[in-house]
């Protein structure tokens, strides 16, 4: 459940005692498994908003016990039973959840077995997207390209947003980007992360690649896209290289309820007066 999405939310800690053991009419249990952050989430609605909940949770399901996360299982095949924390997200009067999280008993999933490795996000609304893709070249040079991309003078052509590189290792590269608030509306920053893991495969580089908004979204209007295609498209694609320029081709994608996938917005081309 931490992969919903909302316009805007505030995050509570809501302390140590689990809030949703048992719900009280007309409040009946839902749960949802988040695979990719290792999680199982417990919350107590009320029926009639379920369909607004399930638009940005697909995983939303009307539980038939009172201990749901407890029977689903894990990537290793236990079961979500320890449990971690509970908290409220959402927005006041409006749309707001508490909800128990739980853990899986034994070893915790590696993420990367699951395919991707995303950064995660303190926001329990947020949109997010990730991508596959086949760069024809080498993994040390779609590294270092990122790299140059996200740490240099190159300029994001997508609204001129600020990156920096947060780590990178290895062919696994921790990225942010965040608004420009020259170019943004109200000037407000807001900051995305991303994750890109690099693998060689027959003289080509697979991308596997994840952004996730670090605050409240829902329509992003293909930021996270852009996000992460921005780093590594060439000049085949209209974009300009740092240095190393190379084809590539998407192999798939997948993107919260609201996310976007259009290329053509991650160029902008500046406005002269």
């Amino acid at each position: 459940m931490k992969g919903l999405v909302l316009l805007s939310c505030v995050s509570v800690a809501s302390g140590a005692d689990p809030c949703c053991k048992a719900c009280v009419a007309p409040l009946v249990k839902y749960y949802s498994v988040d695979v990719s952050h290792g999680f199982c989430g417990e919350t107590c609605i009320n029926p009639s908003r379920y369909g607004i909940y399930k638009i940005f949770e697909k995983n939303l399901t009307l539980s038939d016990s009172d201990t749901p996360c407890s029977e689903q299982f894990t990537p290793v095949g236990t079961h979500y039973t320890e449990y971690s924390d509970t908290v409220t997200h959402g927005v006041p009067g409006l749309l707001a959840v508490t909800l128990d999280l739980y853990g899986p008993d034994g070893a915790v999933p590696d993420a990367a077995a699951e395919g991707y490795q995303c950064p995660g996000s303190p926001s329990f609304f947020h949109a997010s997207m990730k991508t596959t893709a086949t760069a024809a070249t080498s993994c040390a040079k779609v590294q270092k390209e990122i790299e140059a991309r996200a740490s240099g003078s190159w300029v994001d052509p997508h609204n001129g947003g600020i990156y920096s590189v947060l780590s990178s290792n290895d062919g696994l590269i921790q990225t942010q980007r965040t608004t420009n608030p020259a170019t943004s509306v109200g000037g407000k920053v807001y900051i995305d992360k991303q994750t890109f893991s690099l693998s060689d495969a027959d003289g080509s580089c697979k991308i596997q690649a994840c952004s996730e908004s670090q605050s409240a979204s829902a329509a992003d209007f293909s930021t996270n896209y852009c996000d992460l295609r921005n780093l590594y498209c060439g000049s085949a694609d209209g974009c300009t290289p740092a240095g190393e320029d190379f084809t590539s081709e998407e192999n798939s994608h997948s993107g919260s309820a609201l996310a976007g996938h259009d290329f053509s917005a991650c160029i902008v081309e500046s406005i002269t007066v």
